[in-house]
């Protein structure tokens, strides 16, 4: 791969971000990399005109709007991570991108990490914030029930396929899922990630 041939901010995620062995032992080291390359992977976020931490039916959110219309269509966001990575925060400034420009209200879910909270934790944890989004949370915060996709990135896409699936399953329809470069592969067989790595 040449990196030149890359947009200026991807190849400054890619100098910016310490490459840390993802081992039990070495897990905070590689949360604190993830963190510190935050800024030069996501570039300055907007200003948007509300952000709000939530507890959504038990799970810790940040609810991002751009404007204060009621029943706005919402986005129901996991972020990437590895199942044992990022935070709200990490994707605070994606989050803020995607409410600016899409003109819906983005919640941003901070689900349980692995391998403190093991599989199921992150599912269960995205499920109960779709409930609670569904129910009091778009009354609460002026969002259209109707009008909820889900998205997330890397990990996120897949937690973000889950939760579409069973809601699904469960007879809730929802308005799209959006997944940035999901983890949907159980082979996990990405020649060109075994080049670049």
């Amino acid at each position: 791969m040449d990196p030149s041939r890359l947009h200026p901010q991807a190849r400054a995620a890619m100098q910016v971000q310490q490459r840390v062995p993802l081992t039990r032992a070495n897990l905070p080291a590689a949360r604190l990399s993830m963190v510190q390359a935050t800024p030069a992977e996501v570039g300055s976020a907007p200003a948007i005109r509300s952000v709000v931490t939530v507890d959504a039916g038990g799970v810790p959110a940040r609810l991002y709007r751009d404007d204060d219309h009621d029943a706005m269509p919402v986005v129901l966001y996991a972020h990437g991570g590895g199942w044992v990575m990022g935070s709200v925060d990490t994707h605070d400034g994606l989050c803020r991108h995607v409410a600016a420009a899409s003109g819906w209200a983005v919640l941003s879910v901070d689900y349980r990490l692995a391998p403190e909270y093991p599989y199921p934790a992150a599912v269960d944890d995205m499920a109960r914030a779709l409930t609670w989004l569904r129910g009091p949370g778009a009354a609460r915060h002026g969002l259209d029930p109707g009008r909820t996709a889900v998205a997330g990135d890397s990990v996120g896409g897949h937690l973000a396929a889950v939760t579409a699936r069973r809601a699904r399953d469960a007879g809730v329809r929802l308005a799209g899922q959006i997944l940035i470069c999901p983890v949907i592969d159980p082979a996990a067989d990405y020649p060109a990630l075994a080049r670049v790595s």
